[in-house]
This record gives C-alpha cells, structure tokens and sequence, in this order.
C-alpha cells in the first residue's frame, strides 16, 4: 500500500468544503499459502485503480468510476517546440500551489452535482512520480530525465508509455467541474491556449520519441482541452478504458459505513495513480 497521505478537498450539496486523507492501493498481493483469509480484501478499503475492470472491486465496495478516458499520442522525432519551457523540481512546488488554488476557488462556487472530491497535486505527491522514474530510467537507460512537466513513468505493459501527469489550461472555464453537457462556444480567446496546448503535446510527443517510447497519454482532459486536441491537427485518439486504469474509490461517511451516493471525483488524471 502506498503511505503518502493525499489531501481531499470535497465539497457537500450545502456548499461546505471540507479537507479529508486517502490513502492509495499500489498493489495488493497476498502469498498463495495465506489467501482466502481476508487480508487482500481488508487492503482494499480506500482507493485504487483496477487493472482488471471494476467489477470484482465494486463487491468489496470500492465503486468504479463511471469514466475513465484518455487520449493517445505517437511519439514524433522532432525539435521541441522552442515556446516549450521545460519545468524543473525546484519549481514544482510554485506551480502546485498555484493549480490548488484554481481549484479551491472553482470548488467553493455553487454547483448542482452533488458532492465533488478532488485530490490534489502537491509536491510531495509529484516528487513520488519522478522518483519512481528516475528509478526506472535509470534501471533500464542508464540515465535520467531532465524534464519533469510530462514524464511521469516507463510502463512496460506491453506498451512504453509516456504519461502526463497533469495538464492545466488557464482560463478554461469548464476545469475542476462537473462535465455539463452544454458546452461554451470556443471563442478566439481561446487562441493563445489552443497555441500552447499544442506546443506542450508536441513536447511531451517529441519527448517520448527520445526514450524510444510507443505513445503518450493524457488522461481525462477537460471538455475545452478535449475540443481543442481534437481541432489541434495532431494525431490524437480518444480512448474509453474499459478494463485497465479503471479509477476505484472506497467512500467512508462518519459512521463507516459507505455514502449512500457516492461523490463525483474530479480531475482523474495520471498524478493520482499509483
């Protein structure tokens, strides 16, 4: 089980927003000599990501989410875009701080959903990822990684994966919300995000291409950033997980016992996974 504690804001239907902890489930293995005991399933009380759809973990009340998207990218050799500012450790703090405060504010505004939970991205949680990959690029290229704004692993499932850890669009209107079905017209406004949108995808393309990776992935992008990958002209396939990364929670009222309904969990992007 993984022991970095997240902070959980989660806001009810009277418009209180509240702090919680979650604990995440890397993985959970049990010997064969001690299954069929409980272990395993006294582990899985919190949350995790399933690997195997979510209907086994749903009977031991870890819910699945009802979406779980994604876009892919090929990787593509090509100078990095020269607008394209590679992020460093020692700013991932600033940039941290700043994106919890854009989401606190959207947070505390009225909504019709019903209750809302997000997990943030704070540095510590980030400084978990980079040391998992410089871990394992290590291991297997015998170096690291300069960048840290769009690396997060090399996955070896079949598949070398570049994965973004989180992706923010400043001024997009439809972020850390609900999905409402009546979208804004895109405006020219929106220009100079659809530019930098475009120049950070090709970085993160042109990234993976270096480490001799298969793709990149984006995980549950906005609806304006949906929109704006799609008009973008690069090769992007939205993808619908159905058995794999299938985000699961375990919500615990006062009591102990689980919600009657659950909350609606915002911001299911790859820096929650374990």
């Amino acid at each position: 089980m993984r022991e970095l504690p997240e902070m959980v804001p989660h806001r009810d239907k009277g418009g209180n927003v509240e702090e919680s902890l979650t604990h995440s489930i890397a993985s959970v293995f049990c010997p064969s000599e001690l299954r069929r005991r409980g272990y395993a399933s006294r582990h899985m009380k919190d949350i995790l990501y399933s690997d195997i759809g979510g209907q086994f973990y749903a009977g031991l009340g870890c819910l699945p989410r009802p979406e779980n998207r994604h876009f892919v990218l090929p990787p593509a050799e090509m100078d990095k875009p020269a607008m394209a500012q590679l992020v460093g450790e020692s700013e991932l703090e600033a940039l941290c701080l700043r994106d919890e405060d854009m989401i606190r504010k959207v947070m505390a505004a009225p909504s019709a959903a019903r209750t809302r939970v997000v997990i943030l991205s704070s540095r510590d949680h980030m400084l978990w990822h980079n040391r998992k990959e410089d871990f394992v690029t290590d291991y297997i290229f015998g170096k690291k990684p300069h960048a840290k704004n769009h690396h997060d692993e090399v996955k070896g499932h079949f598949r070398n994966v570049l994965y973004v850890l989180r992706l923010v669009v400043e001024g997009d209107e439809t972020a850390n919300k609900p999905y409402e079905r009546q979208l804004p017209p895109l405006r020219d406004a929106y220009a100079e995000q659809a530019a930098a949108l475009k120049t950070v995808l090709k970085a993160a393309q042109a990234e993976a291409a270096a480490w001799g990776l298969d793709e990149v992935n984006l995980w549950e992008a906005s609806p304006l950033m949906k929109r704006l990958v799609e008009k973008s002209g690069l090769d992007a396939t939205w993808v619908e997980r159905q058995e794999d990364g299938i985000a699961c929670a375990r919500w615990a009222s006062e009591g102990g016992d689980g919600a009657d309904e659950p909350p609606f969990w915002l911001n299911n992007e790859y820096y929650a996974w374990c």
